[in-house]
């Protein structure tokens, strides 16, 4: 297998990260805690997200919401999210997430070693084996500066703090939602029909979805059916296509059909900030279906 045909290969992050060296059903979308705030934040308030895998210096989290599996955490139906250790110590520096420490490197590796099943062996020269010593060399590894998480067993969640600031955040876009969701989302947001305005920038987008599919399905059948037919007709790095499905998954589930089914009381920030998260991913349907076209 080719470094390309990796699952998890990412091609080239801001940081110079290539690949994560390992099967997850998402990946980070890049660098950058206020991206990985803006996920957590698309999940509803109090949602507990449990380090499931640690690997590269990157947690993957299961979100514990409705119907999410316990019993198989890497299920590709529940829903993930991917974010980078430098990130995650950040948010939680800021007061933005509760549920994490910062450790150092020599401790982060005495708790996986404690995860490891014992004895464990390794193959020698001479094809007998040999039991693995996993303490022998921590001295090896950082023990002054704290750059590890370490997570409580009960996982992570994001504080009022951090509602709070990524919606303030999201708040200082440029309100320039025509080009991506219509002006019809445009004009009722200026009407301050702010629920509406996001009722109607779903609808859209699931529409979008059904005529470029010429699909009459609905929900997370039609996003499935999308990110199959994306995955057939292109040619790009299935990490990419992994953590857009996430997104979109996240988008359908935890915006879309709370908007589709209730009358919601939000202001005109709220608004923005999710309406912000819409169009992102409908940002990256314009550009897949532009390269797959061209």
């Amino acid at each position: 297998m080719t470094l390309q045909n990796h699952p998890g290969y990412l091609g080239l992050t801001s940081q110079g990260v290539i690949a994560i060296h390992t099967d997850w059903p998402i990946y980070p979308e890049e660098h950058g805690a206020n991206l990985a705030l803006l996920w957590l934040t698309v999940f509803k308030p109090n949602t507990v997200f449990k380090c499931i895998s640690d690997i590269d210096r990157c947690c993957l989290f299961v979100a514990e919401v409705n119907k999410t599996n316990l019993a198989k955490p890497f299920d590709i139906n529940n829903f993930h999210l991917a974010v980078w250790h430098e990130d995650i110590l950040c948010l939680a520096e800021k007061g933005f997430i509760t549920g994490v420490s910062a450790i150092t490197e020599r401790r982060w590796y005495e708790i996986e070693y404690s995860k490891l099943p014992k004895p464990a062996y390794y193959r020698g020269d001479d094809d007998q084996l040999i039991q693995i010593n996993f303490l022998e060399n921590l001295d090896e590894y950082d023990d002054e500066v704290d750059a590890c998480p370490e997570f409580s067993e009960t996982g992570i969640t994001v504080t009022n703090k951090g509602w709070k600031y990524i919606t303030e955040f999201l708040s200082q876009e440029p309100l320039n939602f025509s080009a991506t969701l219509g002006e019809r989302v445009t004009k009722l947001f200026d009407l301050e029909y702010y629920d509406t305005s996001v009722r109607e920038a779903c609808i859209g987008l699931e529409v979008r979805i059904k005529k470029y599919l010429g699909s009459q399905t609905y929900g997370y059948k039609l996003v499935e059916e999308y990110i199959s037919q994306i995955r057939t007709k292109g040619s790009f790095i299935e990490s990419f296509i992994k953590t857009f499905r996430g997104e979109l998954r996240s988008v359908f589930n935890f915006i879309r059909n709370d908007f589709m089914h209730n009358f919601i009381d939000i202001n005109r920030t709220q608004a923005n900030s999710i309406l912000i998260r819409v169009s992102r991913v409908t940002e990256v349907m314009n550009s897949l279906e532009s390269l797959i076209n061209s």
